[in-house]
């Protein structure tokens, strides 16, 4: 977030696509920061959520796989 360091927003963001990388430790890490830049955030509050479930097995299993889902089509989706 070099381009916006004190904007909660982009923190959050980021913060969300570390997330959908994997990575949950430094997803953790922006979204604290976007929590502490504004605690009203919304975004970066359901993230740390996640982020959070995400150190136990069966919840990463779990969101990668409503991940997986969401980016297929619709028909797909029905299909499996």
């Amino acid at each position: 977030v070099a381009w916006s360091p004190d904007s909660s927003d982009a923190h959050s963001v980021g913060g969300w696509s570390l997330l959908n990388q994997g990575k949950y430790r430094d997803a953790a890490e922006a979204l604290r920061e976007a929590l502490r830049l504004g605690s009203t955030n919304e975004l970066a509050r359901m993230g740390m959520i996640q982020a959070l479930h995400n150190h136990f097995l069966i919840f990463r299993w779990v969101y990668r796989f409503y991940t997986f889902m969401g980016r297929l089509a619709q028909s797909a989706q029905w299909a499996i």
